[in-house]
């Protein structure tokens, strides 16, 4: 009877685990102005919650024997640690200023993410709440390159598991063809001949981009293998139309996606605000998590209701009907605020080892620096998962005195050098883009000539991974180098 009893309480412990996470995940990913409009919606919701002038007054801010904590943020952290020795040389700060104190604005944006500006497209359109909600979810979902990844029948999967809303896979599909509409052209495409078909559609409607349009839909395979011979034999047409048609194909971006990703925000007229900030004076970092989420607390009427209806049995239907909202009300409350520092302990200690791992970057601002690091290594390092640390990198900021950077911008795959060192895949990539800018454009080096040169610097890796790499360069091809004769 024991064992059943034990095994029922951690049934039920993992049951409880498993809310929790499912509740956080949301949190954890929203941006600061995101989780400021959910903080209001729940603060209008319910009325057991309100904004609080003293977050330490909120029962969860308390030990298991009734006393409140009293260590400062940079005591609780450097408790994780087993000696001071092993404290990091960086200082772990949180910013305790409230939602109406004075913050400075971003520094000049170096680095940016295509998710912004789609959405500040997608606000300007009519909508109702549940297109915007999958509109949104689409975003989210479309890659550097600016593909989406994934099918409709997926996302909408997601939303419905998430949000709690049915949502069905051709809702997805018309909304999908919604953002496809915004710009850049070419946005959110499932392959490339889609998504050269898509920008092909917005331009002129002439004889050249007539039969581009053709040999995309109709003629792909022989057109990403050159076959022009081919082409104009199966298609009746001569070389003079085929090169015009091919000019036309060159000058469209296989990855719109690019174009965005080291644009400063000054270009449209976007501003972010960071989710964290780094300074930096001599040798040592300091990180902070700007708040602008107020303190909340658990409304004092219904602390005393619940305290009340906890000593004392409901006298009778009123009564139990009563103490029933007013205990669901409380319990939402103390677990909307109980998510909400999870949240943020959650950000800062993902940040910390960031900042961590790419110490001399932060310090220097130099890109050649940056190490490899991947989500795996962060989520180790934080003892979570790497689902947990995606989420919460996706579409955070940091601002830094070299400027504002995406989180993702720190993480690269590995590359082990013949010395046995390793760098990264960033610094592979910025290689093979100066190899590429050097070479005789006459003669273009192929990716075989290119793993050569690399090799003979240390850096060698296989043809094949020259070609991604080249590919994710938006670099085309040796043979597409070189204009169409």
């Amino acid at each position: 009877m024991a064992v059943k009893t034990a095994l029922s309480q951690e049934q039920k412990l993992a049951q409880r685990l498993s809310m929790v996470q499912m509740q956080l995940a949301p949190l954890i990913e929203m941006s600061n102005n995101e989780l400021e409009e959910r903080v209001e919606l729940e603060l209008d919701d319910n009325p057991a919650l309100e904004k609080s002038e003293d977050p330490l007054d909120v029962d969860m801010d308390k030990t298991q024997d009734g006393e409140q904590y009293t260590e400062t943020a940079e005591q609780l952290q450097a408790a994780d640690y087993a000696s001071d020795d092993d404290i990091p040389s960086y200082r772990l700060r949180a910013n305790n200023s409230g939602p109406d104190d004075d913050y400075q604005g971003p520094v000049a944006v170096v680095e940016a993410t295509l998710s912004d500006r789609l959405m500040e497209q997608i606000r300007e359109r009519k909508m109702s709440e549940r297109d915007y909600t999958i509109a949104e979810y689409i975003v989210g979902n479309i890659d550097d390159d600016g593909r989406l990844p994934r099918g409709a029948g997926a996302i909408a999967d997601d939303i419905t598991f998430n949000r709690g809303v049915t949502v069905e896979a051709d809702e997805v599909q018309r909304m999908i063809e919604v953002v496809q509409s915004l710009d850049p052209a070419g946005i959110a495409a499932r392959d490339l001949q889609e998504c050269l078909l898509l920008q092909l559609r917005r331009e002129p409607d002439d004889e050249a981009h007539s039969l581009a349009t053709e040999i995309i839909t109709n003629h792909f395979r022989n057109l990403k293998e050159h076959r022009y011979a081919e082409l104009c034999e199966d298609m009746g047409i001569e070389n003079s139309a085929l090169r015009s048609a091919v000019e036309v194909i060159q000058k469209l971006d296989p990855k719109p996606g690019h174009a965005y990703s080291s644009m400063s925000f000054a270009d449209y007229g976007n501003k972010i605000t960071p989710d964290f900030v780094v300074e930096v004076n001599d040798d040592t970092l300091t990180l902070t998590l700007p708040n602008s989420i107020p303190a909340l607390e658990i409304s004092e009427s219904y602390r005393m209701v619940n305290d009340y209806y906890t000593a004392n049995q409901p006298k009778d239907k009123r009564q139990a009907d009563e103490a029933a909202v007013a205990r669901r009300q409380y319990d939402a409350a103390a677990n909307f605020i109980k998510l909400i520092k999870l949240r943020q302990e959650t950000l800062f200690r993902t940040m910390s080892v960031i900042m961590e791992r790419q110490r001399q970057f932060f310090l220097t601002g130099d890109e050649d620096t940056l190490v490899p690091l991947t989500l795996k290594d962060v989520a180790e390092d934080m003892g979570s998962s790497s689902s947990v640390v995606s989420r919460a990198t996706t579409n955070k900021y940091v601002s830094t005195p070299w400027g504002i950077y995406s989180l993702k911008h720190f993480f690269n795959e590995g590359i082990r050098r013949t010395d046995g060192s390793e760098v990264s895949t960033k610094q592979t990539r910025n290689i093979i883009s100066e190899i590429v800018a050097a070479e005789d454009k006459s003669r273009p080096l192929s990716d075989e000539q290119i793993r050569i040169k690399l090799k003979n610097m240390g850096h060698d890796i296989s043809r094949r991974t020259v070609s991604k790499y080249r590919e994710q360069l938006s670099i085309p091809k040796a043979g597409q180098r070189k204009k169409l004769k």
